[in-house]
């Protein structure tokens, strides 16, 4: 396993993984720490439907160059993060993360999560 960062790390298992199945359209691809991840690519997803709630969101947003790059440990991951704003049992993944999702759009979050987007191209290409 490479020493480096998270990219150097997925693109690693990533490659594996492709080399173990060994079939041309297999594209592998490992999201970067969890689904909420990418519901961190604009506030307008949560800002529609957490709307009191909206700076708490922008802080974590601004506070990372990227979506992927929400998580500095188990207690910090981006589900975790939405539900100590939330409070316990306020967060729904079947039910918030799909609104936030479909609000947010496919395209803001291959914009801003550069992993996400390689895969999509990928995907688009093949």
């Amino acid at each position: 396993m490479p020493s480096g960062g998270i990219y150097e790390k997925v693109h690693h298992l990533e490659n594996c993984w492709f080399k173990d199945i060994n079939d041309s359209k297999f594209i592998p691809y490992i999201q970067i720490h969890e689904f909420e991840a990418l519901l961190f690519s604009d506030i307008i997803g949560f800002e529609e439907v957490f709307p009191n709630k909206k700076e708490e969101f922008l802080d974590i947003i601004r506070k990372f160059p990227n979506p992927e790059l929400i998580n500095d440990n188990p207690e910090t991951a981006p589900s975790k993060r939405i539900e100590s704003i939330l409070k316990p049992n306020k967060y729904s993944k079947p039910l918030h993360g799909i609104d936030i999702a479909e609000i947010l759009g496919i395209e803001k979050m291959i914009e801003k999560c550069p992993h996400f987007r390689e895969w999509i191209d990928k995907l688009k290409n093949s």
